[in-house]
């Protein structure tokens, strides 16, 4: 499915069903309208209150990194078949004068997440640790993080921080209204 493709984005493409790029997915389905409407889609979901909350404390050691998400749920959703994703995605690579955005680099631990159960009103910490590689564009990565219900495909919150600003300074992101992915 492109020059980008990796055993990661191979799990995530299966998982959805996803056989053509560009694709997007909202609220776990798979959408078949034209790349134009997702800012519609997207801006309609945004505002729905997530019933988690994510904040992240990123720290780097040379090409090493840790994610530390503090997870608090404050609502209804699902206590388990829950998954914690951390994906490392890159912007502007070229490949045939085309330019590519988000392009997935590595997911850690790996494409199937991090399992974990939190019930209402509970606080869980999940540390995920991973390595860079030298040949990405650290000035375009972005670390991404979401969680999600396995089954239902359901994101019910997600974060994004730009490696750049990651690799000055642990950084620390909080709640947003809505889901984001």
């Amino acid at each position: 499915m492109g020059p980008f493709r990796n055993v990661d984005s191979d799990v995530r493409c299966s998982y959805y069903g996803i056989t053509v790029t560009p694709t997007a997915v909202f609220d776990g389905t798979v959408t078949t309208q034209h790349y134009n409407t997702w800012p519609t889609l997207f801006n309609q979901r945004k505002n729905v209150p997530s019933p988690l909350e994510i904040k992240l404390k990123i720290t780097t050691a040379g090409s090493n990194f840790t994610v530390k998400a503090t997870l608090r749920r404050q609502g209804t959703m699902a206590s388990s078949g829950l998954r914690f994703y951390v994906a490392l995605t890159e912007q502007k690579l070229s490949y045939n004068s085309l330019l590519y955005h988000h392009v997935l680099r590595k997911m850690y631990p790996n494409a199937n997440g991090t399992t974990f159960t939190i019930n209402n009103n509970e606080t869980k910490q999940i540390n995920v640790n991973g390595q860079l590689n030298s040949a990405w564009n650290q000035n375009n990565l972005h670390v991404v993080v979401w969680v999600q219900n396995f089954q239902t495909k359901a994101v019910y919150q997600a974060r994004l921080a730009k490696w750049d600003e990651v690799a000055v300074e642990p950084v620390s992101v909080g709640r947003i209204k809505g889901l984001f992915y």
